[in-house]
């Protein structure tokens, strides 16, 4: 049975400090919307959606609910962890603020293939990397998530192999493009200039 709408709770984590692009990748515009603003459109289907940020002002205006880390300066896992203490959901659907290309298909596509038996669901790109924080989450998760923060254990690949975790990779679904992330200026504007 497919992992349902209501049994889920999207997180978008935009808590990152983005050195490389040296401003706040959440409120860069592409067309004249914010990224921020641009994947919450895609997330329009859910009841609820949750934005992992120290800085409450990026949700101004959006319908998105803040919610601050109980780990703070901890990273994304610090993140993933707020989300399931905000909510009762079943799972988390996870995504950092900097997909300009994440689209509501592939959230309906990850949803549709969320294994019963699975802690977690990430998705893997063609070349085989895989996307720990682009994926789904179970709350079976939290008693590992817990003890890893509080072991300072903060990186997500290293989390993700500790789970019974697996890759979801589909080129017309999933396409590569969906999974570049905002890092630089560089990228941002070879982004901007392609549309």
């Amino acid at each position: 049975m497919p992992l349902t709408k209501d049994r889920c709770t999207p997180v978008i984590l935009a808590g990152g400090a983005s050195r490389r692009m040296g401003t706040c990748k959440a409120l860069l515009e592409i067309n004249g919307e914010t990224m921020l603003a641009r994947i919450l459109r895609q997330l329009s289907g859910f009841e609820r959606v949750l934005l992992s940020t120290g800085d409450p002002a990026l949700a101004k205006g959006l319908s998105v609910e803040c919610v601050a880390d109980r780990y703070p300066g901890m990273g994304p896992l610090a993140g993933l962890h707020a989300a399931f203490c905000a909510v009762d959901s079943e799972a988390l659907l996870v995504l950092p603020c900097d997909l300009p290309f994440f689209t509501e298909q592939a959230a309906e596509y990850l949803l549709n293939r969320m294994p019963e038996d699975a802690d977690a669901l990430v998705c893997v790109d063609s070349t085989g990397r895989i996307h720990p924080l682009c994926g789904i989450y179970r709350r079976s998760v939290l008693p590992v998530l817990e003890a890893r923060l509080k072991a300072g254990e903060l990186r997500a690949m290293s989390f993700l192999y500790s789970l019974n975790w697996e890759g979801l990779q589909n080129r017309e679904i999933l396409p590569d493009k969906l999974f570049l992330n905002v890092n630089s200026p560089e990228i941002y504007r070879q982004i901007t200039e392609s549309l």
